[in-house]
């Protein structure tokens, strides 16, 4: 739960430990949406703009995926169907590990459970292994493919397209 002022929570039942930090990276989330939105807002069909592309990279563990999950529930809660482009292979956030998987995420997605909102549009393509480097050929296929196919949709939807992509880069580059 996060508040910008003092939220006061009430847990009904047993309830094993309490952590309340004063530290949050949210605010800084939230300047990136902000800054994202304004660069969506610019896009017109009458200038040469495009809708932003993030690539979010790290160690592993390190909260790639919630930046990238919290960025797209921001852009669908202001209308937006951003594309999302999940490359770690290791976690399988969205599909199973081995997998790249896209998807547009969208006000249909929004209310729908996690694994509904993975089913409305999902590009999934299997490369059958947590370690880029078991088969670099093979994975570097897969990277094309699903990045072609990425572009292809970006090109022919605009509403995709006004949304923006979002890639979680994972942690199998070294």
């Amino acid at each position: 739960i996060f508040s910008w002022f003092n939220t006061e929570v009430v847990v009904d039942g047993r309830c094993r430990s309490i952590y309340v930090s004063e530290d949050s990276l949210m605010p800084v989330y939230l300047d990136i949406h902000r800054q994202l939105q304004e660069a969506r807002d610019a896009v017109t069909k009458y200038n040469t703009r495009t809708s932003p592309r993030v690539l979010i990279l790290g160690n592993a563990n390190h909260g790639k995926f919630t930046l990238a999950q919290t960025l797209l529930e921001y852009a669908v809660r202001n209308g937006e169907s951003p594309l999302f482009l999940d490359l770690d292979i290791c976690s399988g956030n969205i599909s199973v590990p081995g997998c790249l998987t896209a998807c547009v995420m969208s006000k249909d997605s929004h209310y729908a459970t996690y694994a509904q909102k993975m089913l409305l549009s999902p590009l999934v393509e299997f490369y059958g292994s947590t370690s880029c480097m078991d088969n670099p050929e093979l994975f570097k296929h897969c990277l094309t493919s699903v990045a072609s196919r990425v572009n292809e949709r970006l090109a022919n939807d605009e509403e995709v397209a006004h949304g923006g992509l979002i890639v979680d880069g994972g942690s199998w580059y070294k």
